[in-house]
Parts: C-alpha cells; sequence; structure tokens
C-alpha cells in the first residue's frame, strides 16, 4: 500500500504508484506491506516547478490587415501586465523598428507605421521574458 505526502501531509486519496506534482513543495511516499506491516519512507522530493513565467506569457497576437500597405496594427491580449518587446524584422533579422512597452492585462493595439518600408516579406517579433512568438507580415503595395 502506497500513501503520498506533500509538506508532510498526507494526499487524500492519493495511492497511486504516481503522482503528478501540483504545488511547488516537498513530496514524499510511504510503502507499507500488507502482509509484514513494513514501511519504507522515500526521501523527500522538492518540486520547484521551471519555466511557469513562460506557461504565463504565452503571447495572443494577430495582425491586421496582412498584407498591410502603409500601416499594420500589432493586436496583444494578455492576462496579466508584462513587459513587452515587439519588433519589425526584415526577412533577414535586421532590426527595422521596436518597441518596448509595459503591456497591460486584456487588449491592446500597437500600430506600425510602414510608409517607408518596401514592400515584400517581414517578421513581427514578439517578446515576453523567456517566450517570443515570430508573425510573417507582407507589406503590398
Amino acid at each position: 500500500m502506497l500513501q503520498w505526502y506533500f509538506n508532510g501531509s498526507a494526499l487524500t486519496g492519493e495511492t497511486a504508484l504516481q503522482l503528478t506534482a501540483t504545488q511547488q513543495g516537498t513530496y514524499s511516499v510511504i510503502a507499507t506491506d500488507s502482509i509484514s506491516g513494513c514501511s519504507s519512507v522515500s526521501d523527500p522530493l522538492v518540486f520547484t516547478p521551471v519555466g511557469i513565467d513562460q506557461l504565463q506569457s504565452v503571447i495572443s497576437a494577430i495582425l491586421f490587415p496582412n498584407p498591410a500597405d502603409k500601416s499594420v496594427v500589432v493586436q496583444l491580449t494578455s492576462g496579466r501586465n508584462v513587459f513587452t518587446t515587439v519588433q519589425l524584422l526584415d526577412i533577414s533579422g535586421w532590426l527595422l523598428q521596436q518597441k518596448d512597452f509595459m503591456l497591460q492585462q486584456g487588449s491592446t493595439q500597437l500600430p506600425f507605421d510602414l510608409t517607408d518600408t518596401s514592400k515584400g516579406l517581414y517578421l513581427i517579433k514578439i517578446t515576453q521574458k523567456n517566450a517570443s512568438k515570430t508573425l510573417r507580415l507582407v507589406i503590398s503595395r
């Protein structure tokens, strides 16, 4: 028989061979032999989730119009306030424009002036903490 523990307290109903950690903390398991009654306690496992900031800053973005002519709007939607960088790059990765700002919770529209940009294929790169997303932009005149 197995019994899982979280921070020293038994997890009700958690008696399976495996447990999915859901919270930061210390997990352990006690295995008890049903015949002899002998028990063995596992070494504690300290669970610290990594990449949570990256998961929480999943980037939701759309471009319109696309194809664009004289301007394009990058619409960003966020569930929290997060520092954001939006870059307009040519297809070889050269930086043409960059906007750095604190994206507020909700939806934000960020316009880019394209009047001095030649027609062709471009990239919009959005970066938040350790996450980034790249969208293709076509400029046609």
